[in-house]
C-alpha cells in the first residue's frame, strides 16, 4: 500500500472511530483582531474530541442536592493523529478550528504533543 492508499484508509478507520471532519484556517492576532495568514494553507482534518472528567458546576450556585440543570467546566479539547495528517504539526496558538457537522468554530489556544503519533488542540469557543 503506498503512502497516499494508506493515509486514505487511516482517514476512513478514524472517521468510523468517533472521529468529526474539521477545517483548519490558520491565523495571528492582527491590531486587536484576529486575521488569516496568508504565509500557511488551510487544511482539512479529522478531530477527536476529548471529554476530561471536569467538574460540573450547578446553575443554581451553591451545594444544593437539588440540580435543575448541570453545566460542564471543564476544557474543550481535541486530539489529532499527525502521522495521518501531517499538516496538523504546523497548527498553533489563534488558528480557527471549525468542526464541519456541527457548524461550531473555535481557536486553538495550545498545541501539546501527546507522545509519537497525536496532538493535543486545547480550544475556546468563539
Amino acid at each position: 500500500m503506498d503512502l497516499a492508499a494508506a493515509r486514505v484508509h487511516l482517514a476512513e478507520q478514524s472517521r468510523k472511530t468517533f472521529g468529526e471532519e474539521a477545517k483548519v484556517k490558520p491565523g495571528n492576532m492582527g491590531d486587536e483582531r484576529w486575521e488569516a495568514d496568508p504565509a500557511r494553507q488551510a487544511f482539512d482534518v479529522v478531530v477527536h474530541p476529548v471529554f476530561s472528567a471536569g467538574d460540573e458546576a450547578s446553575l443554581a450556585g451553591g451545594r444544593t442536592n437539588g440540580w435543575m440543570a448541570r453545566l460542564a467546566i471543564g476544557p474543550a479539547s481535541v486530539e489529532v493523529d499527525f502521522k495521518a495528517y501531517p499538516e496538523a504539526l504546523s497548527a498553533k496558538a489563534k488558528d480557527r478550528l471549525t468542526l464541519t457537522a456541527r457548524n461550531a468554530t473555535f481557536e486553538i489556544n495550545r498545541v501539546d504533543r501527546q507522545g509519537r503519533d497525536r496532538l493535543v488542540w486545547s480550544l475556546v469557543k468563539l
